[in-house]
């Protein structure tokens, strides 16, 4: 934000602009990415089930989110292959 405002003193505002829209979508990105990192953090724990949780949530918070549906995806299919391995573990 400094740098915007350093700019547009220096009446260079279309850098500004540039800067504060950059500015504006970190901010509109930032709201999932704590869930995001919580579901990297299961991930690695082995905690598909927390993990696929915390990506609905990051989800529905960015829906048009291409990384995000992706993870998701992908910790889906994990829950599922760790759920048929663990089938014939509790007959």
């Amino acid at each position: 934000m400094e740098l915007g405002q350093s700019l547009q003193d220096q009446r260079m505002n279309d850098q500004a602009l540039q800067v504060y829209n950059k500015a504006i979508e970190q901010v509109s990105k930032d709201p999932p990415r704590p869930y995001v990192h919580a579901a990297n953090a299961y991930k690695a724990s082995r905690d598909f089930r927390s993990a696929e949780l915390m990506l609905k949530q990051a989800s529905q918070l960015a829906p048009s989110d291409q990384s995000i549906r992706r993870q998701l995806a992908a910790v889906v299919a994990q829950n599922l292959l760790d759920n048929l391995q663990e089938a014939p573990k509790r007959k």
